[in-house]
């Protein structure tokens, strides 16, 4: 008897663009206590602090979600500042610390994925 190989197929994530990416999401209050010059919604998740990846991943309304990285899950920032993205190169500087780099505008930002 031949043994049926299965092969698994990736799901296609949302995007920030796509329809169903803010459902059952609010849009975050604005910071003004802790940020007084967040004055702008992200470009990126439109205030919400992310976005839905998988619709209803975990049941009816529950999502599969992402935070957001240009604005690190606030969902605002200040004004004229760049919407970054996380795409540039990555340097590790030890087990889990790493250097990311953006490639918008070059920042470099130290990210420790330790938990």
């Amino acid at each position: 008897m031949a043994v049926k190989k299965t092969t698994y197929v990736a799901p296609k994530y949302l995007e920030p663009t796509d329809p169903g990416a803010f459902q059952d999401m609010k849009v975050k209050d604005q910071p003004v206590k802790s940020f007084p010059g967040w004055t702008e919604l992200c470009p990126e998740c439109k205030g919400h602090g992310g976005w839905n990846m998988l619709l209803n991943e975990y049941g009816k309304g529950k999502h599969f979600q992402a935070s957001c990285g240009a604005c690190w899950g606030w969902g605002w920032h200040t004004p004229g500042e760049c919407a970054h993205k996380w795409d540039g190169k990555r340097k590790n500087v030890g087990n889990c610390l790493n250097v990311w780099t953006c490639s918008k505008c070059g920042l470099e930002r130290e990210v420790d994925s330790s938990g």
